[in-house]
């Protein structure tokens, strides 16, 4: 019943309930409405634990299934090398990201989340710090999706899942 913010006797809970369940519940006036707006910058790309983990989270997978699947992505053609620890862009990447988001437009369930990054220019700001840093990158980049789609249709449900929080990641 109580956390930080709850009931502290079971009995005042009764009473809100009781209240609520009323015929005629009391009406209640919105005295102040406040509005504030916040910059948040969106994620780094996923490296190999952050996926593992948002799959746990999102999919209840484990992390080798989580591995088992995004390395099938990887040999598929779909994303980049999975094994990596980087959670950024090389420069040279960065450079070419606009075609990898060219390639999902021809997806049925990712085509129009893809256009609209290209139309909002989104895939601009990846150009930059924090998401491309060729000093983070020891042997490969982050995983990212490649822009070939072929293999695409061919995918079991659970791919088509990690492939979506790929190409979508967000907080």
């Amino acid at each position: 019943l109580y956390k930080e913010n709850g009931f502290r006797k079971k009995e005042d809970a009764e009473e809100l309930v009781r209240i609520l369940n009323a015929a005629a519940p009391p009406e209640a006036t919105v005295e102040k409405i406040e509005k504030k707006t916040e910059k948040k910058s969106p994620p780094l790309f996923f490296n190999l634990a952050e996926l593992q983990n948002e799959c746990s989270k999102k999919l209840k997978k484990s992390p080798d299934e989580s591995l088992e699947i995004v390395q099938s992505l990887y040999e598929k053609k779909l994303v980049t090398y999975p094994r990596t620890d980087a959670r950024v862009l090389s420069s040279a990447v960065a450079k070419e990201i606009q075609k990898n988001v060219g390639g999902l437009v021809k997806l049925p369930e990712l085509g129009a989340f893809a256009e609209e990054v290209l139309k909002n220019g989104n895939f601009a700001r990846v150009r930059r710090l924090p998401y491309t840093n060729d000093k983070e990158i020891t042997d490969h980049y982050a995983i990212i999706p490649t822009g070939y789609t072929n293999a695409f249709s061919s995918l079991k449900p659970a791919e088509k899942s990690v492939y979506e929080i790929i190409v979508r990641r967000r907080r």
